[in-house]
């Protein structure tokens, strides 16, 4: 659960960082950088959920952004293993910088422990997909929904190694 949980969170903010592009057709956006991803702590709030912390610094040559009401679901084969809510963050202008960033991560109902454990074989990994959701700011422009849907997860872990 720790290396699943850990990477979900880690990827959640990674990936709405890289769909901003999609949202404002800014070039500078297109420069944003995670230059490196750090899981710091894992805390288990009761059997089904967790509070994770993590650090990514991030390169920043455009405008300020804010990203918040990040969320995420895990599934594999339609039915869902957990999900993920990320706290707020907020990029400075033209940085290079390094954020902490808190998640709740909650295992999902009916996912009992053995059934968790499975999830931790690569190749069943690799079946699994994620749904992204993100409200993306720049400046103080209007608020953009990002949404991503069936994201394969071994994609989204290549990009965090």
């Amino acid at each position: 659960m720790r290396k699943i949980t850990s990477r979900f969170t880690l990827v959640a903010l990674l990936l709405t960082l890289f769909c901003m592009t999609g949202c404002v057709n800014v070039k500078k956006l297109q420069q944003i950088r995670i230059l490196d991803a750090k899981l710091e702590s894992v805390s288990p709030e009761s059997l089904r959920q967790y509070v994770v912390t993590g650090s990514v610094t991030v390169a920043n040559p455009a405008a300020e952004v804010s990203v918040s009401e990040i969320s995420g679901v895990l599934e594999h084969n339609g039915k869902v293993i957990g999900s993920i809510a990320v706290d707020p963050v907020t990029l400075t202008a033209k940085s290079e910088q390094t954020y902490t960033l808190r998640a709740d991560a909650k295992v999902a109902d009916g996912i009992g422990i053995f059934e968790l454990a499975k999830y931790m074989d690569k190749a069943v990994l690799k079946q699994c997909v994620v749904d992204l959701k993100a409200d993306v700011r720049v400046r103080n422009g209007k608020v953009r929904t990002v949404e991503l849907e069936d994201i394969p997860l071994n994609k989204l872990l290549e990009l965090i190694r």
